[in-house]
């Protein structure tokens, strides 16, 4: 990647230095890739989600936001759509054409854990994580 090229990223994405953290880090191919997203994504539209989610009270902690959730669909074990759905998900895991995420929501300290409490394992019979047990089971559909 030229300089050029580089500085305008800089530039327009100037409140978010975080994003150049590691920028000398990475290979020309890495920088290349990371700044034709960067060029791809509209600024206009997520500099102000970015500015209302990150945004500080005096004292420095981060200020609570309203969350609105977002409309959902229950499935009940009754609906007679269930497995035509849940065969449906099951194959767009399996052709890769979804993925999932898993957040790790929390630290384990109260239980004196000092990690998310996804990789606690010692109240499981199994010995394995909580993270390890989802990401088996992921595995196992797109098998």
């Amino acid at each position: 990647m030229d300089r050029e090229m580089e500085e305008r990223l800089r530039e327009k994405w100037s409140g978010h230095t975080y994003l150049f953290d590691h920028w000398d880090s990475l290979s020309e191919a890495e920088k290349k890739s990371l700044g034709a997203y960067l060029e791809s994504l509209p600024l206009d539209d997520v500099d102000p989600i970015f500015k209302r989610f990150s945004t500080y009270d005096t004292d420095g902690e981060v200020a609570h936001r309203e969350l609105t959730p977002i409309a959902t669909v229950r499935s009940r074990a009754t609906d007679p759509n269930r497995a035509k759905w849940e065969a449906t998900g099951n194959e767009l895991i399996r052709t890769r054409r979804v993925g999932m995420l898993l957040l790790g929501a929390g630290q384990g300290s109260r239980l004196g854990f000092p990690h998310p409490k996804g990789m606690y394992t010692a109240t499981l019979p199994s010995g394995r994580s909580l993270f390890q047990i989802q990401a088996e089971r992921l595995r196992r559909v797109c098998a």
